[in-house]
């Protein structure tokens, strides 16, 4: 039997599509670019958080920082006082200068010992417990009153609150030592109303609150004691009464702040066309100053008891 022979077939020709002709293929589209935040927006994010540092470095210097320089105040006022009490020259009545130290305020309790200045308003407080104007000095025939901070600078009359009825207040003025005793103790939205007097009364002011004051806390003492000679009373201040503020300085604050936007607008100017260091080493300290200005001229506008 004769085999079959199977021709081999031919392979299928590939047809080639050819490109037509002028059809260039296109490129794949690049990611678009992302989009630059608009120039004002960064400007109002970098306003708000330069307000937002400064904010907290105020609460910072009032709280922490005032209190070193209210130590160093107290350090030379006691200086200056034990001198005059030494050649008895302390002074006793008018005319007294305002901020002049007339007494030392001892409450063993709250371990303080500070010296008390004349006048009570808010910019006089930042060195120490202060003596209202209008008021005898404490030991005198009548109700002396001594305000002081509770939250701020050195917070001399923070722990006002813990004293009771019995507890012992001694003041050195340049008439003598006199030791009061606590015989009430309240909170009052009327300032320091002075209930029945007695031969002479210590009254001790300060914020309550501590960090929202709304009202005044109050403690009154009697003296256990024989009042010293009366005296003539210095005047009241026109921003002494507790929790006022200093109205006379809202001209310094807003000055100074002024000088820190001026500043601010020549570092941004001279971080652009200055080698960045000399920006640093010529703003820093001119800043550090104008800051430190502006803080001392805003603490006043709070509340002189806070």
């Amino acid at each position: 039997m004769t085999p079959v022979v199977v021709p081999p077939q031919p392979r299928p020709h590939r047809v080639r599509w050819a490109r037509p002709a002028g059809r260039v293929a296109r490129p794949l589209p690049n990611p678009a670019p992302p989009r630059e935040p608009r120039r004002g927006r960064v400007i109002a994010v970098r306003a708000v958080t330069a307000l937002g540092l400064l904010a907290i470095g105020f609460v910072g210097y009032a709280t922490v920082v005032s209190g070193l320089q209210y130590g160093r105040t107290q350090d030379v006022l006691y200086a200056d006082l034990r001198g005059q009490l030494s050649r008895g020259t302390a002074p006793i009545g008018a005319p007294i200068a305002i901020g002049a130290p007339v007494a030392v305020l001892d409450i063993a309790k709250l371990g303080v010992r500070d010296v008390v200045v004349e006048g009570s308003d808010a910019t006089t407080l930042v060195a120490g417990p202060g003596h209202e104007g209008g008021t005898p000095l404490p030991g005198q025939p009548g109700v002396s009153v001594l305000l002081g901070r509770r939250a701020t600078f050195g917070a001399p009359f923070r722990h006002l609150d813990r004293l009771r009825s019995g507890d012992r207040i001694v003041v050195t003025t340049g008439q003598g030592r006199f030791v009061f005793a606590v015989d009430a103790v309240w909170r009052s939205d009327l300032g320091h109303v002075v209930p029945a007097t007695a031969a002479s009364r210590l009254t001790l002011v300060t914020s309550d609150p501590v960090l929202v004051p709304g009202r005044s806390l109050v403690v009154s003492a009697s003296l256990t004691g024989t009042p010293a000679a009366a005296a003539a009373v210095t005047p009241p201040q026109v921003d002494g009464a507790p929790l006022t503020p200093a109205s006379g300085a809202l001209t310094g604050a807003y000055l100074w702040a002024q000088a820190l936007l001026i500043l601010a607008m020549l570092a941004t100017w001279g971080w652009h066309r200055f080698p960045r260091a000399i920006v640093w080493v010529g703003g820093v300290p001119l800043a550090v100053v104008i800051v430190w200005n502006l803080f001392e001229n805003v603490a006043p506008l709070l509340p002189n008891t806070l």
